[in-house]
């Protein structure tokens, strides 16, 4: 492990913490799921943790991290961090893992893991359009004048986050959690379910008996949770899972980090 993964493994130790002491259910997920199965750790050329979590215990972490947590680290909502729009994450205080064109973002950038929340989803796309556009209609209500030149390709949705900004913060968190309380929906009554994304997205859709059971595998020198049907997860995902890509196929996935510092607080670096 590099020192940077080994940062990632410390945060998702904390998170396992919390959630064994409030018996809420997870699984490692995507590139996180692989390396535990392919190579009981992180895949060589990877940098981050994912995980996966029921709607249910989601909600719930995200009530009782804030006071559980050690002091060493942080958990980002939209709730807690004025500037972030996106799923929850776990950051670690006094670090820093700017990801390249997020230099101007304010919003608290350490070393993290992405805590994805499940939803429950049918068979049918309509329904997962709807849910995107509300994700979409979530993201946009609590974008700020910071967020407006990831969007100067898009003019016409950059004029209504400039309208939207006329709205008072508090309303419009106010109506952010009637989002949620509408997209983040239990999936153990539907046939089907996917995890959001951090761009407000769904992805790809499976089988809600894939999550039915967990069972532990091992992660570099620890255990934690994999969703028991991983393999049919991995085959969907993956395709041909067990083999490695070509080595030019061989990168570090969706985060470019410009400025990584493992000693010290990322509001050093800030533009």
């Amino acid at each position: 492990m590099n020192d940077l993964q080994k940062c990632e493994l410390e945060i998702l130790k904390e998170f396992d913490r919390i959630c064994k002491k409030n018996n809420l259910s997870y699984s490692l997920n995507s590139g996180t799921m692989l390396g535990a199965i392919r190579h009981k750790g992180f895949i060589p050329w990877d940098d981050d943790i994912d995980v996966m979590m029921p709607a249910k215990d989601y909600k719930k972490l995200c009530k009782i991290a804030p006071k559980q947590l050690d002091s060493k680290f942080f958990l980002q909502t939209s709730y807690t961090d004025s500037w972030y729009a996106s799923i929850a994450k776990i950051r670690m205080n006094g670090t820093t893992a700017i990801e390249e064109g997020f230099e101007k973002y304010r919003f608290h950038q350490g070393v993290w893991i992405d805590i994805f929340p499940i939803t429950g989803v049918g068979n049918n796309d309509s329904y997962l359009k709807l849910v995107n556009k509300l994700l979409l209609a979530r993201n946009v209500l609590l974008k700020d004048a910071v967020y407006k030149e990831q969007y100067k390709e898009y003019p016409q949705i950059l004029k209504k986050i400039k309208l939207i900004m006329l709205v008072p913060l508090c309303i419009r968190r106010i109506l952010c959690r009637i989002l949620d309380c509408i997209i983040l929906r239990d999936h153990k009554n539907k046939e089907y379910f996917c995890y959001l994304l951090v761009g407000g997205k769904i992805f790809r859709r499976f089988k809600t008996e894939y999550i039915k059971d967990y069972i532990p595998m091992q992660f570099e020198d620890g255990y934690f949770p994999v969703a028991a049907e991983y393999d049919e997860m991995l085959e969907k995902t993956y395709g041909d899972y067990m083999t490695l890509p070509p080595v030019e196929k061989r990168n570090g996935g969706d985060h470019i980090l410009s400025i990584v510092d493992l000693n010290n607080d990322y509001r050093k670096y800030l533009k």
